[in-house]
């Protein structure tokens, strides 16, 4: 494939989808050289035009539309993509010669993203043990470690090149690190192979401008957010319990989606049903969602830490494990 072939220019009227179908195209790999604001800025673009392989991406609403050129290999976009991967899969049922960035055996795998609000969450360490779950449940499970700031399994397992390859663990279960689009999408060949996929992310930042992708920190969110059936969102009691400025939860749930949204309040200090039950209304009513709470579990982190393991094999019968897997009962997902 050729760089001309991933050349665009876009002639859309509606300039909400000329800015989610620009976005992502630049997620899909493409360089979108020119955006006409009318069909006479399309025309005179085109009237200087020497790369004739550039594919246009075009919707009828364009101020002045009118004939094509018969040459111009052009994409009607009206039918408003709504993620990246329908978006990919309109492209190549067009261009059969160019591909983009995107996973094309992901069709039926299910994909559950985790990501977090706030450093120290423990959302790595819920996608590690959900994972393991997973495949102990008889899944062939991939572990996707797209947390750019702070990646955890490497170190965690002592792995020595986990962001080249796919590293199998255990029966059912393999991890790889994955930082930015590019190494995600390269996952493409092997995915096939697996029945579920969690991809954790980390931080999730500004929801509304991370969608984008524009910078690396942001791939992981990026790509659940287009790709994902489930995002669970894994917050700390206190995080729940402020008030702070700027509401993340707000932030995120006015952002357009692919994936539900869920969310786990982690290290709750409640311990009686009736706190319990007070925090998970409280909860609740912020984000108008069903809330899990995860208790504190000191006694079996140390022990999968010290063992450099996950909770299964190193604290069998720690309370966490026990939330994860009845979360995991609660899921289609989870299998028959």
């Amino acid at each position: 494939m050729t760089d001309s072939s991933k050349m665009a220019i876009t002639a859309i009227g509606d300039s909400n989808l000329e800015s989610s179908i620009a976005s992502s195209l630049t997620r899909l790999g493409w360089n979108v050289r020119f955006r006409a604001l009318s069909f006479a800025d399309l025309e005179d673009h085109l009237e200087n035009l020497e790369n004739i392989e550039t594919v246009l991406f075009y919707s009828p609403d364009i101020k002045g539309f009118g004939r094509l050129p018969s040459e111009m290999r052009a994409i009607d976009v009206s039918s408003h993509p709504e993620s990246d991967y329908v978006l990919a899969e309109l492209i190549e049922s067009r261009e059969e010669s160019v591909g983009t960035n995107i996973f094309k055996a992901i069709k039926g795998i299910p994909i559950l993203g985790v990501g977090s609000f706030g450093r120290y969450s423990g959302a790595s360490t819920i996608a590690l043990n959900l994972a393991q779950e997973s495949a102990i449940k008889g899944m062939r499970t991939l572990l996707i470690d797209s947390h750019y700031r702070n990646p955890f399994a490497a170190d965690h397992f002592a792995l020595y090149g986990l962001n080249r390859r796919v590293v199998e663990l255990s029966e059912n279960f393999s991890i790889i690190e994955a930082t930015n689009l590019a190494e995600i999408s390269s996952l493409e060949l092997s995915v096939d192979s697996f029945d579920f996929i969690v991809v954790e992310c980390g931080d999730i930042y500004q929801p509304a401008e991370s969608i984008n992708g524009r910078r690396s920190a942001d791939s992981g969110f990026s790509w659940i957010a287009h790709n994902a059936d489930e995002l669970l969102v894994v917050v700390c009691e206190n995080t729940f319990q402020s008030r702070t400025s700027g509401n993340p939860f707000a932030l995120l749930e006015s952002v357009a989606m692919k994936p539900s949204l869920s969310y786990i309040c982690n290290k709750s200090s409640q311990i009686n049903r009736a706190s319990k039950q007070r925090l998970a209304h409280q909860i609740e009513g912020a984000t108008r969602r069903p809330v899990a709470l995860f208790p504190v579990d000191t006694r079996g982190l140390s022990a999968a830490l010290r063992e450099r393991s996950t909770l299964a094999n190193a604290a069998a019968k720690s309370p966490l494990r026990r939330e994860i897997i009845a979360l995991c009962d609660s899921r289609s997902w989870w299998g028959s």
